[in-house]
């Protein structure tokens, strides 16, 4: 919780910093693949396209189905 918070100021600070939403959803207190982080990593895409990792991490947040399964291979097409 407290790295969270630290993010969460720096997040306040700029909003439109990709790695601090990164970081944010990575550390999150409801865990890194809850809605709550994939939101985080979602936001983090949005402001930077190319940003890999969270690329990575969404691929993880996403649920067993085949919709999730459609999706994970769209995000990680790139490194297949």
């Amino acid at each position: 919780p407290t790295a969270y918070k630290h993010f969460a100021a720096v997040n306040k600070l700029d909003p439109d910093d990709a790695y601090t939403w990164l970081r944010l959803g990575s550390v999150h207190p409801d865990g890194a693949t809850s809605d709550a982080a994939r939101a985080c990593f979602e936001k983090a895409l949005v402001l930077n396209p190319n940003l890999n990792e969270a690329r990575f991490r969404l691929a993880g947040c996403l649920p067993a189905t085949d919709e999730g399964d459609r999706l994970r291979t769209l995000l990680l097409a790139d490194f297949q």
